[in-house]
């Protein structure tokens, strides 16, 4: 684009035009206004220009540091010399995962980023946008897409240059032109999510159903842990028939009531013989019957046959209930080999996301592609939505998830999921904890309850087991769960809609304060909050309220909060108090165990879907919306007879 420029350079003339798993190669937006590069001038320099950027390079050298300058044409503040530390000004991104029990991440991808893992590991990528105007993404040697398959790169330098100066949702409008949009998940994908690592068989599985809808606790996709399969692998693509031997009674009972099912698959195993689709397989691959498939990713031919066959079998079809999506759980190594297939440069996250995520459209079906994935490189946006691993449940690991949530819109990523569940061991008995960690989640773009396996075994007699069905919590704890998950309920229509706009607006649901106005210093740092769709301000709270809580003594949870307003025309109001506020300044209150500080523009108008008595809690957000309720939030001007205009809006399709 305009602002957006790419520099590739091969001695022998190796270009890439072919997409790779960051960039898909789409037309430009922009044009060079010279018809060829001005000089090479007396100083040795040749200049392209563009509307946005000035483009300054030594013709007769290989790009490196002093021969390559990007400047902006636009503002004479930002610019780019070859050489520059990517780090400098940076707003940073995302990384791979919270596995190993971290509590958090170092997003500076020139520091160890995981404390449990190589930065190897961990595809760390600096954001698009910094407060120095310009953000470089290194591209080369990164696998191309080449005859509907992943290839080595050919080329020696291929950087792209995002010169955007403080327009943050600009450059990430122009990524998405470059990398293709961000996916939008189904709508029922935004609803509620429960997991939990456990050996249920069909009975437990709809009993608990039931639980969530005798309990009117929203629900609205049911995800098998490991134990849906096979026992003995890790992995496997065949159901366990002991656990469940009317699979079809269950699955089409499940789906009845409105939900979708997700299975956790771990693929790195292979194909055992006792799969029930080996045989299949085998004649696909050529293997030698009798033996076991190793997982070969990067062979075409096996990564076809997973899809196609081991995967296919389980798929829901029109003929049959199966799985509706896949919550890939690899976690084997982010290894550019196996067997005797190397790619270099590409990783098996990235892979397997890529193949799961668009095996709909190649079947040529009508519904989107959905997955649960960690995250796998630049690109990675595509393929909606991310699980961010086992993380540490404690009171730091929950204070950094609205940073980390956040930030990731820097690079596109919009849709971290987090397992939601109270703490274990010491923390077991600390329903705060619980409690606020489902307000975030349900505060963030997807809720998802999940246990990894702490709730049962010998937790269970020494009193130290997380808490993973909601009304294991005492009531009054549990009615603050439940409160949450029904405004998230109640919300979607707002959730929705400013999902679907990103594409076009190049905002995300969920990101960093200083989006609202990036010339605002005052925006910058503000780590326990963030902006929610187009009018909301969001700061859940995120420290125990502790022996000195404020507050009334019979207030439970209470805690004295703080957000800060930004500066704008409208002000904002507090929405469980009323307070109005200008702008420019910080609000402050006492908060108790239901409440989720947050902040509306005044005036605004959210779009929300009305519960109806007698209505079923479960599958709301698969429904289409039979009603709809605006509601307006109090304005100053209302009050001192002002005049104001806002509106609202709701995408259903």
């Amino acid at each position: 684009t305009d602002r957006l420029v790419r520099i590739e350079h091969d001695v022998a003339e190796r270009f890439v035009d072919e997409p790779t798993t960051a960039f898909l190669r789409t037309e430009p937006l922009g044009r060079w206004l010279d018809a060829s590069p001005r000089g090479p001038q007396k100083s040795g320099w040749s200049v392209l220009n563009t509307s946005g950027v000035s483009l300054r390079y030594k013709p007769d050298v290989a790009p490196g540091v002093g021969t390559v300058v990007v400047e902006s044409r636009l503002d004479g503040r930002f610019r780019w010399t070859w050489g520059d530390d990517p780090s400098d000004g940076n707003l940073l991104g995302t990384a791979r995962t919270l596995d190993n029990e971290v509590s958090t991440l170092d997003l500076n991808c020139n520091h160890k980023v995981s404390a449990r893992f190589d930065n190897s590991q961990m595809h760390c990528a600096w954001g698009l946008v910094s407060r120095r105007g310009w953000a470089v993404v290194n591209d080369t040697g990164k696998p191309m897409w080449s005859n509907d398959w992943f290839a080595e790169s050919r080329n020696s330098v291929d950087v792209s240059v995002f010169m955007h100066g403080l327009d943050y949702a600009g450059a990430l409008k122009d990524f998405f032109h470059a990398s293709g949009p961000p996916g939008l998940p189904p709508r029922w994908a935004l609803g509620t999510m429960f997991t939990r690592w456990f050996n249920y068989d069909s009975d437990s599985v709809m009993r608990l159903i039931d639980d969530f809808e005798s309990r009117s606790m929203p629900l609205d996709a049911w995800i098998f842990d490991m134990n849906w399969h096979v026992w003995g692998p890790w992995g496997s693509f065949t159901w366990n028939k002991n656990s469940f031997p009317r699979l079809q009674t269950m699955l089409s009972w499940i789906r009845e009531r409105g939900l979708r099912v997700g299975a956790n698959m771990h693929e790195h195993d292979g194909i055992a013989t006792n799969e029930d689709t080996y045989a299949k397989f085998c004649a696909a691959v050529g293997c030698t019957p009798g033996q076991k498939i190793p997982f070969d990713l990067y062979n075409k031919t096996y990564a076809m046959a997973q899809e196609d066959i081991a995967i296919g079998a389980l798929d829901s079809t029109r003929e049959k209930q199966g799985i509706d999506f896949s919550w890939i759980d690899y976690q084997q190594g982010e290894a550019e080999r196996f067997e005797k297939t190397r790619i270099r440069q590409l990783n098996p996250t990235i892979a397997l996301n890529m193949l799961r995520y668009s095996d709909p459209a190649r079947h040529g079906e009508n519904r989107r592609g959905m997955i649960l994935a960690r995250w796998g490189g630049l690109g990675a946006h595509r393929y909606p939505l991310g699980f961010s691993g086992d993380q540490h449940h404690g009171w730091q690991g929950l204070a950094f998830l609205p940073y980390f949530t956040s930030t990731a819109a820097n690079v596109g990523y919009n849709y971290w999921s987090h397992d939601t569940v109270g703490g274990d061991g010491s923390d077991a008995n600390d329903h705060e904890l619980g409690v606020r960690w489902v307000q975030v989640t349900a505060w963030s773009p997807v809720l998802r309850f999940h246990d990894k396996g702490k709730a049962t075994g010998g937790c269970a007699t020494a009193g130290t087991c997380a808490r993973i069905v909601p009304w294991d919590l005492p009531t009054a704890y549990f009615e603050a769960v439940r409160a949450a998950a029904w405004e998230r309920d109640e919300l979607l229509p707002y959730i929705y809609t400013a999902s679907a706009q990103t594409a076009a607006t190049g905002l995300a649901l969920v990101r960093p304060m200083y989006y609202e106005d990036p010339r605002d210093d005052a925006l910058y740092g503000l780590d326990k909050q963030y902006l929610f769709g187009p009018d909301l301000v969001v700061s859940p709270i995120t420290s125990p309220s502790g022996p000195d809580a404020v507050g009334f003594a019979e207030a439970l949870g209470a805690v004295k909060w703080s957000i800060y307003a930004p500066r704008g025309e409208r002000g904002w109001v507090d929405v469980l108090n009323g307070g109005l506020h200008a702008g420019g300044g910080t609000a402050v209150g006492v908060y108790g165990i239901n409440d989720v500080p947050h902040l509306a523009r005044q005036g605004a108008v959210l779009p929300r879907r009305p519960r109806f008595r007698g209505e079923s809690a479960l599958g709301r957000a698969q429904r289409a919306l039979s009603a709809i309720e605006f509601r307006i939030l109090p304005a100053r001007a209302f009050y001192e007879g002002g005049t104001m205009s806002a509106g609202g809006a709701a995408i259903d399709d």
